[in-house]
């Protein structure tokens, strides 16, 4: 829940979520639905689906990439929001970071992105289980060198990694303590926040 409250302060568009204490054995975090709406089926398909990609296969973000230019009508406000998704996932060492967990909805003709889901902080992982160009090194710098392939420019890229680390950096201690998470839990999963505190 802390990150999907922190991609939303990202500006990432996120289905509705919340927490729910069921039992005296923890809270549980609920998101609602996105491919469903009215009581019908929205056309839903993997990333992986869409770029003809195995579980067995190594792959990236330029797959992504590649996918939204072909199936996406307006493709340019779907690149970009796949660029601020993959910043927040390097400052949050998203583990949950692969091709089954990015996916697309039909609407009508048209394909777009759909909603972000299944964010997941680690702070033991070092690496990006997709690729970030030809590395999957878990860095912003690395980020900075795939900005034209999102259609930004360097300087674009360079001030919204700015606003998502000050985000980031600003937030998710306050989120968690809001979220009732204990102080050693949140010294565990400092390190995960680790990138969002370095100088791009």
């Amino acid at each position: 829940m802390v990150a999907h409250s922190l991609s939303v302060k990202c500006g990432i568009l996120c289905p509705d979520a919340r927490t729910m204490r069921f039992s005296d054995r923890g809270t549980t975090y609920l998101s609602k639905r996105f491919d469903r709406a009215h009581g019908r089926r929205i056309h839903y398909a993997s990333a992986m689906t869409m770029a003809g990609k195995t579980d067995m296969e190594p792959a990236g973000y330029i797959d992504i990439i590649s996918a939204i230019e072909t199936l996406c009508v307006k493709p340019t406000a779907a690149l970009d929001e796949l660029w601020r998704r993959m910043i927040v996932n390097i400052c949050i060492s998203n583990v949950d970071d692969h091709l089954r967990n990015h996916g697309f909805v039909l609407n009508g003709t048209d394909w777009s992105l759909s909603p972000c889901f299944d964010v997941n902080p680690e702070p033991e992982i070092d690496h990006m289980a997709l690729a970030i160009g030809d590395v999957t090194d878990r860095s912003l710098s690395s980020a900075m060198e795939m900005a034209e392939f999102f259609r930004i420019t360097d300087e674009y890229a360079k001030a919204s990694i700015r606003h998502i680390c000050s985000v980031i950096r600003d937030n998710w201690e306050a989120e968690a303590i809001r979220m009732g998470i204990g102080h050693n839990s949140r010294e565990r999963m400092r390190p995960a926040f680790e990138e969002a505190y370095r100088a791009v």
